[in-house]
Formats: structure tokens, C-alpha cells, sequence
């Protein structure tokens, strides 16, 4: 499978939603109702969807509206000042807003907090929010993370600290280089929000129909 660098999916997502005019919220509402399909294939009892500014999040928030219809969901923020579509998705919901995450079976938490561009040590309420996140997680929680853990720098795969260790990854579009940590990201998934072909050609990335059984697949 191909793997791209983090440069590489700034180059894709800009020309699909400038050139190709694929919509940011269309890319979005896919990525979360993927991910909102993979979390209840885990039989969760509970969700909390940890969300932080960037789009990622927004993708956390979509997968959020999708859960409501199936199991409990809880919002821990990561931050108050939302990117435009973000902000988008969280007035869509009506849920609760939790300070810290309290364990409890069944409980799987959505790592939504940071998207491909970290290139530093997360600081101030991320790096909180990546503490009780962890923190839950020995106490018995599941982490599934949004496109990669949060902490994890999509190109060079250095975890920087604090940074999430994932039970599972789903990633978006095409793997990043830096998923080849595989311990931060463990088991790996990628989903399909709907990048034309013709964008990866223009860019001269070789690719194949990895989404020819369907939209999720395993890395």
C-alpha cells in the first residue's frame, strides 16, 4: 500500500477541495461516519469523543452524531476556539461536555484531538486531554484514533510527548509514513472519504483500488 508524507497530504487535500472542488464537509462527514461504523463494530457501552481544533476533530464530532443513535456519548474539548467547519459539526450536537474521563467497562474513547500537521510536543489542554486519555486507557479503555494518534508526526513517525497510543487507527485518504510506528498505532485501518483518483495522479502518487471490498479497510 502507498504511503505519503505529511506534505504530501497537504498537497492532496488542497488540490481536492480547490481543483476538484470536493467538498472540506463532505470529506468530513465521510471520515466520521466511517469511524462512527468502526467504533460500534467494537460493542462499546459507552463513547467519549475527545476533540481538539482542526478538522480531525470536526471528523471526531461527525462520528459523535452518528453514535447518539446507538450508544452514550460523552464530549471531552480539547479546545473552545474551533476551526470554521468544527465549530459546524459541534453545533450540530446537543451532549454533554465531561473535564475528565471516568473508566468504566465497555468504555472506548475516540482520539480526535490532532490532526496530520503536529510537529511538536503537544502543549496546554492537548496535552492534558492526551493524559486522562492515557491514563483511562490502563485503567481498562479502548482508543480508537482519528487519521493517527495525536502526538504521532505523520512523516517521520517520532511520538512526541505527550502522545496517544492507540488500540486502533483509522486513518484517512492514504497512510501516512509515519503510521510505520507501529508502537503508537497498532492495528491500522484506512478509510475512504472520497479523494478523486485523478488528484493523486496529478500529484504523481502511484496508487491502486485499495477500497474495492469497501470503504474500511485493514493496513
Amino acid at each position: 500500500m502507498q504511503y505519503i508524507t505529511r506534505e504530501q497530504m497537504e498537497a492532496v487535500d488542497d488540490k481536492a477541495i480547490n481543483e476538484y472542488n470536493t467538498p472540506l464537509l463532505s470529506m468530513m462527514e465521510r471520515a466520521g461516519s466511517h469511524l462512527a461504523d468502526f467504533v460500534l463494530s467494537l460493542d462499546p457501552a459507552k463513547v467519549v469523543v475527545a476533540y481538539g481544533a482542526v478538522h480531525n476533530g470536526g471528523g471526531g464530532l461527525v462520528a459523535a452524531r452518528y453514535l447518539t443513535r446507538t450508544v452514550s456519548v460523552e464530549l471531552l474539548a480539547a479546545s473552545k476556539k474551533l476551526k470554521k467547519a468544527t465549530q459546524t459539526q459541534l453545533e450540530k450536537l446537543n451532549l454533554e461536555h465531561r473535564e475528565n474521563i471516568e473508566s468504566e467497562d465497555g468504555l472506548v474513547i475516540v482520539d480526535a484531538l490532532l490532526g496530520y500537521s503536529v510537529t511538536r510536543d503537544p502543549e496546554g489542554s492537548y496535552a492534558d486531554a492526551i493524559q486522562k486519555i492515557t491514563v483511562a486507557q490502563k485503567n481498562g479503555a479502548r482508543v480508537v484514533s482519528l487519521d493517527l494518534p495525536s502526538g504521532l508526526d505523520a512523516t517521520t513517525g517520532v511520538a512526541y510527548t505527550p502522545h496517544i497510543t492507540a488500540d486502533y487507527t483509522l486513518t484517512l485518504a492514504l497512510p501516512k509514513t509515519g503510521l510505520k510506528n507501529t508502537a503508537v498505532t497498532n492495528r491500522l485501518y484506512l478509510a475512504n472519504i472520497g479523494i478523486p483518483d485523478q488528484v493523486y495522479a496529478d500529484l504523481g502518487i502511484e496508487i491502486e483500488n485499495y477500497f474495492e471490498g469497501g470503504d474500511v479497510v485493514g493496513v
